[in-house]
This record gives structure tokens, C-alpha cells and sequence, in this order.
């Protein structure tokens, strides 16, 4: 099996926590496939999908090759486009590697997201959550060649959900904006928060206000602690030059902006 993957981004608006992990919803549902085309033989994606990957969308590709009788040679490929509200295109192309363009065949099934699978939220802090926790704990006062996130994930890279580029990172059990608050789960260590154009009052900046997340994506980091009564957040945070520093945040100090927690999940979420 050959497995590439490709992360993507996708915008940080937040509308509400409705039935799934809800953002922007997948806009392709289907492709126009022609056999005459040469995409799916030089391990390329859709012309109509190829704007939204690494921007929109997450790939996996399997690929399988059978003998058949007479030694004929089958290619089986399997693409996955996930979207970052978790619903899916999957599109498979089967051919005879001696004739491809006059044996192709194109099967397509989109699969809308899931309803919010709370045992499975339940059950990761312990499988996922609280390790990455501990990671990003141990990142604290280093400096690190490589993203934050991506390094306290990477034990999991096999296990969880992969990101959605760099702004979805799992399933959103909160997000925070204007005078709207929803929530589906407690915030437990491990999760990531992600902020967007946050401004915050800051005692240390007489006059000023601290903020973050005003670049082309949101200020991200691993959940260390959560004072639920408070409202307070403790996170491990990496600044533009890799140093990995210990942060706290008051929900009741975001003068205006986002706030969204995600939850890293397995696979079996989406059904992988």
C-alpha cells in the first residue's frame, strides 16, 4: 500500500457547534471523470479539487496492485478527500495496467459528516489528550526546529485524525466568538485552542492589548490546564521563533476576536 497525505487549510469561521464538527462544508460532492485524462496515472488529484489541496482539503491515497489470471495487472486507487467538517469524497479508479485509458473504471460515494460521536470525544483525552499534554509540558522553555503541534501529534500520526491544515485540528467541542459560546465537551489537557484575531486586555501592556492570531492563521496551542469556574486557560505556546513558552488566557479578557478547542480524535471517527 502507498499512503500520501497532504495537509490543508481551511478559514476559521466559527458559526456554532450544530450536529458534526462543523466549518466550512465540502463544495465538491462529485468530480467529472474522463478516462482519457491523465491525472490518476501520474499520481496527480481532480483538476477541479487540485485549488482546494493544501488549502481545503486532506488526501490519503491507497493504492493496491492484483495479479490476476493470465497475469494481468489490476490498479486499484483509493482517494479520500476529507473535508473540515469530516465529510468525505472518496473516488475509485480501477484499471488494466496494459490498456489504462480504455479499461478505467470510476466509482464515487460521498459520505456527509458524521453526528458528534461523544464516546469517542470521551475516550481520547486518555488514548491522546493527556500525552500530548505531557509533550508540549516538555517542550516548555525550548526552542524547537519544527511545529509545536505537529511534534506532540507526531507519536499519533497513525492513530488520530490528521490535521486539516493548520487550523483544524480535531473535532470542535467549544468555540467562543462575539457574544456566542458553544460547547459539546469539557476542555480537558491535550486539547488545542486555537485563536483568531484575538485582542486581549493585558495588565503587563498598560494601554495596549495583547493580540494574536492577526496572520494568515490562527495562534495555535496544546491545552496544559482549564479552570472551568475561571474560565482560564494554561497553554504551551511557540512563538515566531520556535521558543515554546507557558501562556494563560481569561475568555472574560477577549476584547474581540475567536476562540476555538479542538479535540485530537481517532481514525475510527471518520471511519478510517
Amino acid at each position: 500500500m502507498d499512503t500520501r497525505s497532504l495537509l490543508s487549510e481551511r478559514s476559521f469561521d466559527i458559526g456554532g457547534l450544530l450536529r458534526s464538527n462543523t466549518t466550512i462544508q465540502s463544495s465538491t460532492v462529485e468530480i467529472h471523470f474522463d478516462p482519457r485524462s491523465q491525472w490518476w496515472l501520474t499520481n496527480g488529484y481532480p483538476p477541479e479539487l487540485v485549488p482546494s489541496i493544501g488549502k481545503d482539503v486532506f488526501v490519503e491515497v491507497d493504492t493496491h496492485e492484483v495479479t490476476k489470471r493470465g497475469s494481468r495487472r489490476v490498479i486499484l486507487k483509493d482517494y479520500h478527500f476529507l473535508y473540515s467538517d469530516y465529510s468525505q469524497l472518496v473516488v475509485e479508479i480501477i484499471y488494466d495496467q496494459a490498456d489504462p485509458h480504455g479499461s478505467v473504471v470510476c466509482k464515487q460515494t460521498y459520505k456527509p459528516a458524521a453526528p458528534v460521536r461523544m464516546d469517542l470525544l470521551m475516550l481520547a483525552p486518555s488514548a491522546f489528550g493527556f500525552k500530548i499534554a505531557e509533550a508540549a509540558h516538555l517542550c516548555l522553555g525550548k526552542h524547537l526546529h519544527k511545529e509545536l503541534l505537529g511534534h506532540v501529534t507526531s507519536p499519533f500520526r497513525t492513530a488520530i485524525v490528521p490535521a486539516i491544515g493548520n487550523k483544524v485540528f480535531g473535532v470542535t467541542i467549544l468555540s467562543i466568538g462575539g457574544s456566542s459560546t458553544s460547547q459539546i465537551a469539557e476542555v480537558k489537557p491535550g486539547d488545542i485552542l486555537g485563536i483568531r484575531k484575538g485582542k486581549f486586555a493585558n495588565a503587563k501592556l498598560v494601554g495596549k492589548a495583547l493580540e494574536l492570531g492577526f496572520g494568515e492563521i490562527p495562534a495555535m496551542c496544546v491545552v496544559l490546564e482549564y479552570d472551568e469556574m475561571k474560565k482560564k486557560f494554561k497553554v504551551a505556546m511557540q512563538d515566531s521563533h520556535g521558543a515554546v513558552k507557558k501562556e494563560s488566557f481569561r475568555v472574560s479578557d477577549m476584547k474581540s476576536g475567536r476562540m476555538r478547542v479542538f479535540r485530537v480524535v481517532a481514525r475510527e471517527y471518520v471511519g478510517w
